[in-house]
């Protein structure tokens, strides 16, 4: 994970794939053509969502390590996104969302390999297939 600060008051955390046999590094979301701050406002490529959404507050590896979870709070709507390891260069899905907040202000997360991860204060049961 890459911490960049887009503007004055804007955290933003970029999360990066590295293959281990290569030592190639690959952003899972590419924000690189996105110069001006309005930009991560605007709709992503090939997305209703803006760019924005796309820079979780927290990630977690799937419980079988083949996927990034990422989970992002904007404006009360909280919403799981799902990007395979590795990146394809495709937005993240959305998995899940909800129209309520936890508001937990915990932005940390964490996966057992009983399926469970906990993000942002979300106790989740993960079902791969």
């Amino acid at each position: 994970m890459t911490y960049s600060d887009v503007g004055v008051s804007m955290p933003f955390q970029v999360y990066q794939y590295i293959d281990i046999a290569s030592g190639e590094i690959t952003p899972i979301v590419d924000f690189s053509g996105l110069e001006e701050m309005e930009s991560y406002s605007e709709p992503a490529t090939g997305s209703d969502l803006p760019w924005r959404v796309y820079s979780p507050w927290t990630a977690s590896l799937s419980p079988a390590g083949d996927k990034l979870l990422m989970v992002n709070d904007l404006s009360g709507t909280v919403a799981l996104f799902t990007a395979p390891l590795p990146p394809t260069g495709d937005l993240p899905a959305v998995s899940a969302s909800a129209d309520v907040s936890p508001m937990s202000g915990v932005a940390t997360s964490s996966r057992g390999e009983d399926g469970k991860v906990l993000a942002y204060g979300l106790l989740l049961n993960i079902t791969e297939e």
